[in-house]
């Protein structure tokens, strides 16, 4: 699950309230306690290879300024293919996964009228995958989780853009799902990777 929220105390507050493992819970484990407690005093982080902004100059930019601060800083910056991120990102809401939030929602979807309109559409579509559909994606999704790991096992991190760009509200109730999508261009990947 992604955490949002307005500081960061807040959001260790809530991450740690549920990151603890859950015996009623069949999915929850226990962390496996890899996560590096410290960076070496010269990363090596891996990029994508290729970027969009979809025209936005004002963030390109602010990409290349934190890239031109992070190698001053001593960062080795690593390029890497990230087509099977960018291809596990468009899963999420793309294909059969969509079904799984069908499911968590549940008796809810027969309330249209109660749901914001675009959470809805996007949701509702999952009636239309096969448990099939959703077996393949589940095999998909741990190939590509794979290929994911193997590029980030030579490297200390990745970095991404948290967004490729901004829409205004007046922008997002023209064309919700196209930009909302757009959004998480580069961090989509995360949870259907594990990372």
């Amino acid at each position: 699950l992604s955490v949002f929220a307005l500081t960061v105390e807040d959001a260790w507050t809530v991450a740690s309230l549920a990151g603890g493992y859950d015996p009623e819970d069949a999915y929850s484990r226990t962390h496996p306690a890899t996560t590096p407690a410290a960076m070496p005093d010269a990363p090596v982080l891996a990029i994508p290879d290729q970027m969009t902004f979809f025209d936005d100059a004002q963030a390109e930019q602010a990409w290349l300024a934190a890239l031109e601060q992070l190698s001053a800083a001593g960062v080795t910056l690593k390029p890497v293919d990230f087509t099977p991120f960018s291809r596990l990102a468009e899963q999420l809401y793309q294909g059969p996964w969509v079904a799984e939030r069908t499911a968590a929602v549940g008796e809810m979807l027969n309330h249209p009228d109660e749901m914001d309109p675009t959470v809805w559409q996007i949701i509702a579509a999952g009636d239309r995958f096969s448990a099939v559909d959703a077996f393949k994606a589940e095999y998909l999704r741990a190939d590509l989780a794979r290929q994911i790991a193997t590029v980030l096992a030579d490297v200390d991190g990745l970095i991404v853009p948290t967004s490729p760009t901004i829409h205004t509200r007046e922008e997002m109730q023209q064309e919700p799902i196209r930009y909302n999508s757009r959004f998480g261009t580069w961090t989509n990947f995360t949870n259907l990777a594990d990372l």
